[in-house]
């Protein structure tokens, strides 16, 4: 139970990215969406963000020996890395109403070209996971629970807000992103405390 709730924590952080490029790419539309474009988002950037997951997972496994001595501060240094940088971009988005542009594709058709576009988009939003799929290599966890977990909880979230993008308050992609991002260094901090004094 504990893994899951620390596995969906981590997921609505690591999401808020994909969610807000979605929510976007609804108000650009004009929400005139058809129920295709909104599955290919969900599906697209779910996929990408739980894969990306288990591949830096599987990168890190294979590093695990030469930097097993200071794996806790790999992990904390990569975790406050990331959760920095979102609520850096929680603060620039409220301070200069930093938005993301979302493409202007024509009317609600699913053309390769924008599918093309959504593919880059979610590479891009998935560097965090990537990050953090490296970092999980050195904690005793679940891999394939947290990046199923992390894919599902962005399908979903990132549906959710291509539907409704174009009735979200902009402050509230700020307030999730600042949230987010204290709850990865949150977990970062609590890696290196289990290993200092709890030697785990």
């Amino acid at each position: 139970m504990f893994h899951f709730l620390q596995a969906l924590l981590v997921a609505l952080a690591v999401a808020i990215d994909a969610a807000t490029i979605a929510a976007c790419e609804g108000i650009s539309r004009g929400c005139k969406h058809s129920w295709g474009t909104l599955a290919t988002i969900a599906l697209l950037f779910g996929v990408l963000q739980g894969g990306v997951t288990a591949i830096g997972y599987c990168v890190g496994a294979e590093t695990i020996d030469l930097v097993d001595e200071y794996d806790h501060w790999v992990v904390l240094i990569l975790l406050v890395a990331v959760g920095g940088h979102m609520i850096y971009d929680a603060f620039a988005r409220a301070r200069y109403g930093q938005q993301i542009k979302g493409y202007k594709g024509s009317g609600s058709s699913l053309t390769l070209r924008y599918f093309s576009y959504l593919l880059m988009m979610g590479f891009a939003t998935s560097i965090d996971a990537l990050a953090l799929g490296f970092s999980f290599s050195f904690m005793s966890i679940p891999i394939h629970l947290y990046a199923l977990v992390i894919g599902i909880v962005t399908a979903l979230a990132s549906g959710f807000a291509f539907y409704v993008g174009c009735k979200i308050p902009f402050k509230w992609i700020s307030w999730a992103e600042l949230f987010g991002g204290w709850v990865l260094i949150g977990i970062g901090v609590k890696v290196l405390i289990e290993h200092l004094h709890l030697g785990y």
